[in-house]
């Protein structure tokens, strides 16, 4: 161990310090840290907590602004890799129709996407109007922001909540919506009113309205 500065005028020509609010001599009651220059750090430093970015933290750590962490982070006494919180993004796509067969185009009004991924799991919204559409086959929604993780056989394949559905499909059914793994689409079906085994997927539309939201992990 190195002496003690205690109690020790500090000189211009030290770089580094420990500096305190008596700026002629290091204490036992030391706040910040200084360059030696005259400049205080972002660091402080008190017997109960340590502050980034304020001299007065609240915390056991304080950190004014934001965070980096390359790694991610951890809770608690989990330190297993596959537990780390190691992504959060917002952001905005462009979704578009496309058919199952043939993608095809198609003109837009409104093509607005936003989502907000927390690790794995992806939110996400959509709101389409289009007119002038070419595909063929099954009506799909492309364009997520992250393609949908397949987990296997026997795991169910994400869902969508659907605020707004116009355009043609069959007689006596109601529209769902489900995501496609291993893609970044969504395939949209029919399902008979009062229940039963799906009809099939909706096919392709080349005008309408369609407003939905949902969850899904990616890989």
């Amino acid at each position: 161990m190195g002496s003690s500065l205690i109690n020790t005028a500090i000189k211009d020509t030290y770089e580094g310090l420990i500096k305190t609010s008596d700026t002629s001599i290091v204490s036992s009651s030391a706040k910040y840290l200084s360059d030696g220059a005259g400049n205080d750090s972002v660091l402080a430093i008190s017997t109960t907590a340590v502050g980034i970015g304020t001299t007065s933290p609240a915390k056991a750590l304080d950190v004014s602004g934001s965070i980096r962490a390359s790694d991610g982070i951890m809770f608690g006494t989990d330190t297993a890799p596959a537990n780390t919180l190691d992504d959060y993004e917002e952001g905005t796509f462009t979704p578009a129709v496309a058919g199952g067969t043939t993608d095809g185009s198609a003109t837009y009004s409104i093509a607005n996407g936003a989502y907000t991924k927390i690790g794995r799991v992806v939110h996400f919204q959509i709101y389409l109007d289009w007119a002038n559409g070419t595909g063929t086959g099954d009506l799909l929604v492309s364009g997520l922001p992250f393609a949908i993780l397949d987990a296997g056989a026997g795991i169910t394949m994400p869902s969508c909540s659907i605020s707004e559905a116009k355009f043609a499909y069959s007689a006596n059914t109601v529209i769902a919506a489900e995501g496609v793994p291993s893609s970044s689409s969504i395939v949209l079906m029919e399902l008979p009113v009062g229940g039963g085994a799906a009809r099939g997927s909706v096919a392709y539309v080349a005008t309408g309205i369609l407003i939905l939201s949902g969850t899904y992990f990616t890989a």
